[in-house]
Formats: C-alpha cells, structure tokens, sequence
C-alpha cells in the first residue's frame, strides 16, 4: 500500500505548499520503505520554454529525508512562480529490494512517475527490476493504451509525467485509490487517500471548489498540460482506451 501525494498548481501559493508539507509526512502513513520527490519547473531559456525536473530519493523516511537533505528538499517546496508540480511517493515494498534506486519516481528518458500497487503478470517481473520499473519501461515503449489492456485488472493507480509532451497523468484501477481536491484558483492536490486531503483543507482551512473533491474513477484517465496557462483545467478526462483506438490495441 503505497502512498502518492502531489500539488500541481500555476503557482503554487505559499499556503499550497504549506499544505503539501502536511500531506507529505501524512502520506508516510501509507508506506516505509523508502520515500521520493519530483518538482517540475517551467521556464525559459534564451526565449525557449523549458520544463526542470528536479528528483530526490532516499531509503530514510519523511522527517530523516527533510533533515538529512535539508537544502535540497527546501530548494524542492519552497515558493518559486515557476513551479508547475510537486509530486511525492511513500514505498510498501513488494516486488524488488528495499534500495533507495528502487524508490519512486521512477525515473527514464521521456517519462517519470509512481505507482501504488503490484503488477504479479510475469511480463512485469523481470529480475533485478522491480515491477513499476518495467511498468514505466513498457509504458514508454508501447503507450498507456496498449499497456491498460494488458494490466486493467491488476491493482494499480499511477501518476506520470511526459517529458516529451509535458502532460500529468494520472490513472487507477478498481483495486487501488486516487483522489482529486481542486482549489479555488488554478491549484490542485491529489492524493491515494481522501481523508488526507479532506484533513489538509479542514487544518490549513483551504477554499476547495463545491464538489471539488472527487475520486478519480477506475480506468478514466485524467491529464493536464503542464505548460497551459490554467494548468489545473484537465486537457482529457475520460478512458484510457478511447473509442477510436479500441480496434488498435491488443
């Protein structure tokens, strides 16, 4: 039972980031095995926009990292009008050795990304890589469609970053959670567990959107360009095999 917590907002306010301090040592609640940290920047380089990917992984836990890395992780959360998303992943270990490489996010050429469950298809139990390892490895190669069809009944929630594309997915099957809390303004959260976000609005008194929090439903899929100027309006929400790729998949 892994833990996925993160903030994507445009900015991401002073009072945002305090909240995600919290849902980050909450999110510790879910696994202790090792914990991860992914920032996303957009800027710009000699008139060029550029997305920064900032990672920092560690087999300590929530209050260790934060002490031990003390620079880094303030350099990661605090105020920067430039920061698009702060995403963090508490590990349960199940497939793969308890390391601080094994420790999400899992990290490649176009994508990064966390997940929380066990993919037990021989496929994806490769020696010496962990399960979601070669989940973000297939993904990359073949797509989310493909790799839905083959996984949809594992138990499984997902949230990546295509470094490529600059979009923010996040996916879940049945057998696993994954909440949505939108903000009043351009700020949302996402968590494996809504009563963390429901605490972080009550404590830190955050103005969400009537209805606004919600579970994402199994096998939707829920996307945001991380370059759009209202970052938290979705670019795609609906199922991760569309209609018109069903025929293709398989």
């Amino acid at each position: 039972m892994c833990g996925i917590v993160g903030v994507l907002g445009y900015p991401i306010s002073e009072e945002s980031l305090r909240a995600f301090h919290t849902l980050f040592y909450l999110n510790e609640l879910r696994g202790g095995d090792g914990i991860g940290l992914l920032n996303v920047k957009n800027t710009t380089v000699m008139g060029t926009p550029t997305s920064v990917y900032t990672t920092l992984k560690d087999h300590e836990m929530t209050a260790e990292m934060a002490q031990t890395y003390s620079d880094e992780y303030d350099k990661m959360t605090k105020f920067d009008y430039a920061n698009r998303l702060i995403l963090a992943h508490c590990r349960a270990a199940t497939i793969g050795k308890v390391t601080t490489e094994n420790n999400h996010p899992i990290i490649l050429e176009d994508l990064i990304g966390v997940h929380n469950g066990t993919i037990k298809l021989p496929k994806y139990n490769t020696e010496g890589k962990t399960d979601s390892q070669v989940l973000y490895e297939t993904i990359e190669s073949l797509g989310w469609p493909e790799v839905y069809e083959e996984i949809k009944e594992e138990p499984y929630a997902l949230v990546w970053v295509d470094k490529v594309k600059n979009i923010l997915s996040l996916t879940r099957s049945k057998d696993r959670p994954l909440c949505i809390m939108k903000l009043e303004g351009d700020t949302l959260f996402f968590a494996s567990d809504w009563k963390m976000l429901d605490f972080i609005r009550r404590y830190h008194g955050l103005r969400v959107m009537q209805k606004g929090l919600f579970e994402v439903m199994p096998g939707e899929l829920v996307q945001f360009n991380l370059r759009a100027h209202q970052v938290t309006t979705p670019m795609y929400v609906g199922p991760s095999v569309p209609a018109a790729e069903e025929k293709k998949v398989g």
